[in-house]
């Protein structure tokens, strides 16, 4: 056997792996009660599920990818299309006979077999170990008959070694030879066997009662496919290339079906036959995707030198060099390798093997096997080949259906040939029958032939062919039949036969090989197998596991698992009696990589632990969330680690109310509010005085959507103009607000270059938002009249700003942004920017937005961007000035560089500013047109830019925090060169794909200059992450270790941290985020400042508008002085990790030495800690209610009580003071045995006050006990009174159990007292 290693390094057993596949019911023989037929087998349930799957996988990574054409084709097929294809004579395994038994072996296995016996007895004769696989000795046909310990010759070593090194490449006559060459027998008698023969490995049948149509079972499902072609090609228009698949069962009827499920004689299969013109070299549109795919490949010359080394080569050189032969079959190859991972194949354990020339098919021109290593050694189990045209060719030949393509050339092509004419009349009666035999050999000639005979017609008058089958042989043509002419022939239309690359899946043998790939143990157990099959394969996704069988737990079972199954996620539920650890080692077995618990707390609070298969870790969290992590995990959006970072993680097996105590927070919920309006918004922005009033734009653009253009609700717009694009909120008073926006004009205006983009609007407040106007200085009717008057909207002003025009005949230059500065108060200057889109080259204008009415004199610079660039996002910022003049900081970018600018709201210019290039993303060698692009960006300080980056083809996004030069302002010196430098990176969740937008909100410094900013990124998964970002500034005392850590680092900004993610917050694609402006109370804060907050507006395509309430809190809490903060700063991850962990620690310490305490006072262990000691009386009191033990620990019987060995006459085993009356009872009922009848009794004393209670004799010398039922009623009323006061007894309970119990007082005195005080 073969060996084979797990993930975890472990040895494989295939016994043990076998075995458990089969108690799981993945697979089990057919027909097993009756012998069972060997290569026939059934899927159970998990089997059929993992299949099901993996096709599942096949059809969405090619199918649905490559936009292949399926079909379902019959599994009969007649005789005649196999013979055609070649199947009928060429589709055969050769085996030899024993003349002698009539025993049939395959020739290459048998040789196989003897050679690699006798180099094992060459081992065993030089001394060597040599490893015995007594499971494949076992399986053995045909065992060889001893191994003898012969010594070989080094020569014929290496001879035997380089024959079973390509022993696929040997043909009958090789066998034969090998067979002939190496005396090769029966292993079992000696006996010489016949030459090998053909065997063809089809089943036979026969069509229809009448057995007159032969027929198979297919070999493959290929063959559907090509004879279905010219239909596929008219469902296809016409258009080439194009592919066909089939998934179906094939059937082969295999010599000796052996190894499990990889030699089978049914088995399905997964094919494609892609279409390809000849022509064009085979080349593929998305070669240049996959051509950087590393893959180990093992060729055909180096197996033919006797060795399987392989070659670790990228695809695209495999082509280069033409060791793969064209870029179709690569791009296949490829393919095959990353379905292969996707299945969760082991890389390491995957090569490609070139065929040999005598192993390729009959029709293969270059061929390829995926072949994975298992415990049985390499296994073939997809192969990619080129068939060329053969199929289609041969098919067409034998029927004349025009199995070609037609295609229209673009330009005529002019063709000389030799062209012949027969003369019809004459040409009939002269040959008769054989006419159409000799037409058909004249229209075979070639043009050098027909040449030839021309040049003999014109010398002799006559030509000579040659026909078989027509008279001798020879035909002889004169002049008055043939005529044979050069001439010009015009071709409008190509005809050609396409090639065909075909991908060959085994379903079956990857499903066996996928199985050992992921089968592993845990450490300590390995009797239990665990198969960590990826979850879009495993054929259950999630286990729901009850604690219990408690009736509390089935409708939470219920509900998960309906909801489960809506999402798609199939699930079991486990309810068995077994303990949890087993029902997850069963449904490890099974590959089952999720599972739910559901326990008390999840009834108190809906929330349920989560647990990973492979590391068996879990977190706690709420149903919603827990719901949303298994659709992420299951669909590939997100990892396990993923998962963790953001849930809580459950620790220590503890219960989750404790859990609370020292886990990481839950992820924060906010209020929210949503709004759905009649068009797709495009736009938001918040009044900068008031919060609470949201301006929002869109539209169903000019006139064609049937959809008008909005800003906010009320606010109708002329449908021949486009929807509102951009938006922006730029001066406020008490009654109004002022907004710009972005709307192109009408088509016909835009084509004659007036497209007046900028728009104004004066928009009144709505009553419930204007400020009180009931004044001292206004009447009462003033008040009365203002409130009654309606809100109006009044339109300010039209102006285009950019000098780029339209193209000719074309209307599709825009604005696609508006940005302004930050809002700082009426009275501080403010500048906006708008960037052109669509245009054909992109401009950028800075304009004054101090006015409410924008003209093209407000216009302070603008930038002319290069042919086809336009600005991805634009950013501006005021720089710090004493003197307030008015300047600003602009970024850019065009998404690939940033740029820089300073501008000034006092500069009247069209000129450009001075742009810096401040962050490049350089594209590497060899590497493809695709790379990284910024989407968005946003100043946190003059001197710090956040930008959010996309990875290229929607594979993920990260934020980039970027630190500028310095400005040109306040004297500082510009270095030639200077440029940013990136100072922090992070990635956001995977399953966001790409950044669709970001904002940032500043919440306002401390005296020290310490700031929070909070940034808000949407994500193309309709979520929006949220993160913090702390701002420290350099110069001044440093404050605190983090801070110094910082410093030491060249950072003022600490670690950007996740403060949540808010899910599908949209039904559609966002289009814009917006956070209202935040303007921090001013210093001293007082009790009187009120609850501080920032909204988060976002808008979508699907006509939605959400605004977010995210409440803020002062930092530090309690002072004068704090500033604001959404999340607070707090010890780094290392250290809250360290918290939990000693926290965690001392609550086990503390649980344990409770729990020893309690077991002391019990008397189960020795007293280590001396509980009985130092705990109060009161409370050892109450722990300790006695137990009916048989025996105490020796070391605890208690001082003063004598033991079972002091006298004969004390009573048994057990004297423990201060018991129980009603355990003693309940005893006596349970255990008569142990409270013999007439022989002791229940004895209940008073001594000093105390009421004792213990099993004694009635012959006690220290007291003169009687029993219940022969006291006087005066004194059973005082026993009562001290029972009850003792806790003993209860009135509720009854007299009656008191019968037979005996009572005494020490002394008599002290009973006398008592009883008078009584």
């Amino acid at each position: 056997m073969a060996t084979l290693n797990t993930k975890t390094g472990q040895t494989v057993d295939r016994s043990t792996l076998e075995s458990m596949l089969r108690r799981r019911l993945f697979y089990t023989p057919s027909f097993e009660i009756y012998g069972g037929v060997s290569g026939l087998y059934d899927y159970g349930p998990p089997g059929c599920a993992l299949q099901a799957n993996i096709v599942d996988l096949w059809r969405k990574h090619f199918v649905l990818e490559e936009d292949m054409l399926e079909v379902d084709c019959t599994m009969l097929t007649p005789h005649e299309v196999l013979k055609t294809s070649g199947h009928v004579d060429k589709f055969a395994d050769w085996m030899c006979k024993d003349p002698k038994t009539g025993e049939i072996f395959r020739a290459d296995h048998l040789v196989e077999e003897v050679l690699e016996s006798r180099l094992k007895g060459d081992k065993e004769a030089r001394g060597e170990k040599v490893v015995v696989d007594e499971e494949k000795e076992a399986k053995k046909k045909k065992k060889v008959k001893e191994t003898k310990a012969v010594k070989l010759e080094d020569a014929v070593v290496k001879e035997y070694e380089e024959v079973l090194a390509q022993i696929d490449n040997f043909d009958g006559d090789g066998l034969a030879t090998l067979i002939a060459k190496y005396d090769i027998r029966n292993p079992a008698t000696g006996g010489n066997l016949l030459p090998p023969v053909a065997f063809n490995l089809m089943f036979q049948t026969s069509i229809g009662p009448s057995s007159n149509m032969p027929g198979y079972l297919r070999p493959e499902t290929a063959q559907g496919q090509f004879l279905n072609f010219q239909k596929l090609l008219e469902f296809n228009q016409q258009s080439m290339p194009f592919a066909s698949a089939s998934i179906g069962k094939s059937f082969r009827n295999e010599i000796s079906p052996r190894a499990g499920l990889l030699r089978v004689r049914e088995f399905l299969m997964a094919e494609i036959e892609h279409f390809v013109d000849p022509a064009g070299g085979k080349k593929h549109p998305r070669f240049v995707e996959v051509k950087d795919v590393e893959m180990a490949l093992l060729n055909r010359d180096v197996q033919l030198s006797g060795s399987t080394k392989v070659e670790l080569m990228t695809i695209g050189k495999a082509v280069e060099t033409g060791l793969v032969d064209n870029e179709t079959l690569g791009y296949f190859l490829a393919r095959i390798q990353l379905f292969l991972e996707r299945l969760g194949v082991d890389k390491t354990k995957l090569r490609f093997r070139q065929h040999m020339a005598n192993e390729m098919a009959h029709y293969a021109a270059d061929c390829w096997d995926a072949e994975l290593q298992t415990s049985y050694g390499w296994i073939e189990c997809v192969g990619c080949a080129d068939r060329s045209a053969y199929d289609l060719s041969v098919h067409k030949n034998k029927t004349g259906a025009p199995l070609v393509v037609r295609e229209t050339r673009a330009e005529p092509l002019k063709i000389e040939e030799w062209q012949i004419d027969l003369e019809k009349k004459k040409f009939g009666p002269r040959f008769k029958k054989d006419s159409k035999t000799v037409e058909a050999a004249v229209e075979a000639l070639s043009q050098e032939l027909r040449e030839k005979l021309s040049l003999e017609l014109a010398e002799t008058g006559k030509v000579v062919l040659d026909v078989e089958g027509v008279a001798s042989g020879k035909v002889e043509l004169e002049k008055d039949l043939i005529t044979i002419e050069k001439r010009t022939r015009v071709e409008n239309v190509r005809e050609y036969t396409p090639n065909v690359i075909e991908p060959s899946f085994g379903i079956g043998r990857i499903l066996y090989c996928l199985m050992e790939h992921v089968y592993w143990s845990r450490a300590g157990d390995e009797a239990r197998g665990v198969l960590s099959f990826p979850p879009v394969v495993a054929p259950s996704k999630v286990l729901l596991v009850p604690l219990s069988t408690h009736a509390s737990f089935r409708p939470l079972c219920q509900r998960l698992t309906t909801k489960l199954r809506r999402l798609g996620v199939s699930n079991r539920v486990d309810d068995s009696s077994a303990s949890i650890g087993k029902r997850y080692a069963r449904n490890d077995e099974l590959g089952t990589p999720f599972g739910i618990t559901v326990d008390f707390q999840s009834v108190k609070d809906n929330t349920f632990t989560l647990r990973d298969r492979d590391s068996t870790k879990q977190v706690r969290a709420s149903e919603d969330e827990i719901l949303q992590a298994l659709k992420s995990l299951v669909e590939g959006d997100e990892t396990w680690e993923d998962v963790r970072k953001r849930l809580p993680e459950l620790l220590f097996f503890l219960p989750f109310s404790f859990q609370k105590f020292y886990s990481p927070t839950m992820a924060p919920t906010f209020a929210s509010a949503k709004l759905t309006l009649s068009c797709p918004l495009f736009a938001a922005d918040f009044d900068p005085r008031n919060q609470g009033f949201l301006l929002v734009g869109g539209g169903g653009g000019e006139g064609r959507s049937g959809v008008g253009n909005k800003i906010i609700v009320d606010i109708e717009l002329s449908r021949d103009e486009d929807s509102v694009t951009s938006l922006a909120a730029a001066y406020a008073d008490d009654d109004s607000v002022v907004a710009l926006a972005g709307i192109n004009s009408s088509q016909a205006d835009q084509l004659r270059g007036e497209n007046r983009h900028l728009r104004s609007f004066k928009i009144d407040y709505p009553q419930k938002v204007a400020n009180d106007d009931k004044t001292n200085d206004k009447t009462e009717e003033e008040a009365s009249e203002k409130k009654a008057a309606p809100k109006t909207t009044t339109p300010l002003s039209q102006v285009s700003l950019f000098r780029s025009k339209a193209r000719k005949g074309k209307a599709d230059t825009y604005q696609r942004i508006l940005r302004l500065s930050p809002w700082r108060g009426a009275e501080r200057a403010r500048v906006g920017v708008v960037a052109t889109g669509l245009a054909p080259s992109g401009e950028i204008v800075f304009f004054s937005a101090t006015s409410s009415s924008p003209s093209s004199t407000d216009v302070v610079g603008r930038i002319q961007l290069g042919d086809g660039e336009e600005a991805e996002d634009v950013d501006i910022i005021d720089l710090p000035d004493d003197n307030d003049t008015g300047k600003f900081r602009v970024a850019y970018t065009n998404g690939v560089d940033i740029f820089t600018c300073e501008i000034s709201s006092e500069t009247r210019s069209n000129v450009a500013p001075e742009v810096r290039c401040v962050l490049k993303t350089p594209l590497l060698s060899g590497q493809n047109q695709t790379r990284p692009k910024f989407r968005a960006l946003r100043f946190l300080s003059p001197t710090a830019l956040l930008v959010l980056r996309n990875a290229p083809n929607r594979t993920g996004c990260e934020l980039v925090l970027v630190q500028l030069p310095p400005t040109t302002g306040a004297g500082a010196e510009i270095t030639a060169g200077a440029s940013g430098k990136i100072i922090q990176r992070r990635k956001l969740r995977r399953a966001m794909k790409m950044g669709l937008g970001m904002d940032v909100c500043n919440l306002g410094a401390n005296e020290k200059g310490e700031q929070q900013s909070i940034i808000a990124v949407s994500g193309g998964d309709q979520s929006i992450e949220i993160c913090t970002v702390e701002y420290y500034p350099s110069s001044g005392r440093k404050q605190g270790q983090q801070q110094e850590q910082l410093q030491q680092q060249g950072s003022s900004y600490s670690k950007l941290r996740l403060y949540t993610t808010l899910r599908d917050v949209h039904p559609f694609s966002m289009t814009q985020l917006r956070f209202s402006t935040f303007t921090p109370p001013t210093h001293p804060i007082t009790s009187a400042v009120g609850p501080q907050a920032v909204r988060l507006a976002s808008v979508s395509m699907g006509n939605t508008v959400v605004v977010h309430r995210l409440p803020l809190s002062p930092y530090p809490p309690n002072s004068r002085s704090s500033r604001y903060v959404l999340h607070r700063p707090g010890p780094s991850q290392h250290w809250e990790t360290a918290y939990s962990c000693a926290v965690a620690l001392f609550m086990i310490l503390l649980a344990c030495a409770a729990l020893q305490a309690f077991t002391e006072i019990r008397g189960l262990t020795p007293p280590h800690l001396g509980a009985t000691n130092w705990l109060p009386t009161r409370v050892r009191d109450v722990v300790a209610r006695p137990y009916m033990f048989a025996h105490l620990h020796p070391e605890l019987t208690p001082s003063g009580v004598p033991s079972s060995s002091s006298s004969s006459s004390d009573i048994p085993s057990v004297q423990v003071p201060h018991r129980s009356l009603r355990d003693l009872l309940r005893a006596r009922e349970i255990n008569a045995k142990e409270i013999p009848d007439g022989s002791s009794a229940i004895l209940v004393t008073v001594d000093g006050g105390n009421v004792l209670v213990q099993a004694g004799n009635e012959q006690d010398p220290r007291a003169q006990a009687r029993a219940w039922e022969d006291m006087p009623e005066e004194d059973r009323r005082v026993w009562k009174q001290r029972l009850v006061d003792a806790g003993h007894w209860t009135v509720e309970e009854g007299e009656h159990i008191l019968t037979g119990v005996l009572f005494a007082e020490y002394g008599g005195l002290v009973g006398d007292v008592i009883r008078g005080v009584l």
